[in-house]
């Protein structure tokens, strides 16, 4: 996470649309052209200004955008989009929502690890939208990760020390010997979701399994 308090390496605009059960979404482009292509949350947690000041990361975005537009978005419930939603498991809709408001008939789509898992549902569900699905250590069953024994041991600390909890988890996701990286992944995730917004996510992540649309790609 180096980079994070180093200032903005780059400052795409902001902008905002709405969901079809009404929920505001943050999202900015990079580039131009076509084959435009949507990245969900690299680092897990989603925050898109954050990002700008991540040299690494937005030197990986710049070379992408290279080749056409490249978009990212942040979830319900995270970063800059609508904190506090009543329901926050319709993450297609937020998708959905982007790729309308931006008038996009084929997208290239990458998706990283647990968060990235639910692009193989909305390439099911929009086989005609999409031209490449690109998926990096996808978790297909939530179950795997909630019930880890590692995060068993902290997922008690998620309501009751919400500090110690975000430090636990990112030293252990980058490793004790991180510190100063495991403090800075450690701030960016307190800065992208809130204690409780967090709580109720980790239970739906539990909940989901995407193996039922792999046949659909």
């Amino acid at each position: 996470m180096r980079g994070v308090a180093e200032g903005r390496v780059v400052e795409p605009r902001i902008q905002y649309t709405k969901t079809s059960d009404g929920v505001d979404i943050a999202f900015w482009t990079l580039g131009e052209g076509s084959p435009a292509t949507l990245v969900l949350a690299p680092l897990a947690y989603s925050h898109i200004s954050l990002e700008c000041a991540i040299p690494e990361l937005v030197a990986w975005y710049e070379r992408l955008a290279a080749h056409g537009m490249l978009i990212r978005y942040d979830p319900r419930g995270q970063g800059m989009s609508q904190r506090d939603c009543q329901d926050l498991t319709p993450e297609l809709l937020d998708i959905e929502a982007v790729i309308d408001e931006l008038g996009l008939e084929r997208v290239n789509l990458v998706g990283h690890t647990g968060p990235g898992a639910v692009l193989i549902e909305y390439a099911a569900r929009h086989a005609n939208m999409v031209d490449k699905l690109v998926l990096w250590s996808p978790t297909l069953r939530g179950s795997d990760l909630v019930n880890h024994p590692r995060m068993q041991a902290v997922l008690p600390l998620l309501e009751t020390d919400y500090d110690l909890f975000v430090e636990t988890w990112a030293h252990i996701q980058l490793g004790w010997s991180a510190r100063s990286r495991g403090h800075g992944w450690a701030s960016f995730i307190q800065e992208s979701v809130t204690q409780d917004d967090h709580t109720r996510m980790w239970p739906l992540w539990g909940e989901r399994n995407l193996e039922p649309f792999l046949a659909g790609v």
